[in-house]
């Protein structure tokens, strides 16, 4: 198994609040490859930047994911674990001054004894390759999508669409009440990409493609589709994991 993760710091940010996270490495504002024989746990923590503490949240959720052993879990005690981990991630950021608020998105794939399964909560995404072409397996959590689903089309035009409706922490357990924690697969795919939204919403799928296809090396892919998206206009923190099985 091979494995990049790539975390750039926007260029208008103070610290990068995104971190990523394969088994028991975490990475914020780097690049590193690793060649590992399995997968326990991948994912992307994007610190909400409108909370102070959105880089202390996402390093802690995501600590917390790579220390944990989800091999005997079943999908009912991954959310069990996941609410208690929220719970927790409250009660830490009630101690630190001016950052009772901090929260973050996850999206993250962990092996469990019966399969894999998606966490995900806020608007990190994840995809699989099927042949030549990404099939994107996460829906945002934004007021945007929310209003689509509930037939206000008129008022999700007029709405900030990357305002997140979904998060951990935030200061209250109502902001996780639409965790998703299902199983997606009995074996893992040749390919799986996640990505902040520093990423997806300054590159289009077809570029994301067209990277990974033709690119020499995984992490010379990460690195085009990061300068792309700042080329586009990205000025915020930049993350994308690419895991080959």
């Amino acid at each position: 198994m091979r494995v990049c993760l790539c975390v750039e710091v926007g260029n208008e940010e103070n610290e990068c609040e995104d971190t990523a996270l394969f088994n028991e490495t975490l990475i914020s504002n780097q690049i590193v490859c690793i060649d590992d024989g399995a997968l326990r746990c991948v994912g992307v923590a994007d610190g909400v930047g409108g909370n102070a503490g959105g880089q202390i949240a996402s390093r802690y959720i995501a600590h917390q994911f790579s220390q944990a052993d989800f091999s005997h879990l079943t999908g009912r005690e991954i959310r069990c674990f996941l609410e208690k981990l929220n719970a927790e991630l409250i009660e830490y950021a009630a101690t630190v001054p001016g950052k009772a608020e901090m929260a973050t998105t996850l999206t993250c794939v962990v092996a469990a004894y019966d399969g894999y399964y998606l966490v995900h909560a806020g608007n990190t995404r994840l995809y699989v390759m099927q042949g030549a072409y990404l099939k994107r397996l996460t829906t945002d959590h934004t007021t945007y999508n929310w209003l689509i689903e509930c037939g206000q089309y008129e008022a999700a035009e007029l709405c900030n669409r990357n305002e997140i409706n979904c998060c951990l922490g935030g200061g209250s357990l109502r902001y996780a009440n639409r965790i998703v924690v299902n199983k997606l697969f009995d074996v893992c795919p040749d390919t799986i990409i996640l990505t902040s939204d520093g990423i997806h919403e300054f590159v289009d799928i077809d570029y994301l493609e067209s990277a990974l296809a033709t690119s020499e090396s995984d992490c010379e892919a990460a690195r085009l589709i990061t300068d792309k998206a700042i080329k586009n206009g990205s000025t915020d923190d930049k993350t994308i994991v690419i895991v080959r099985v």
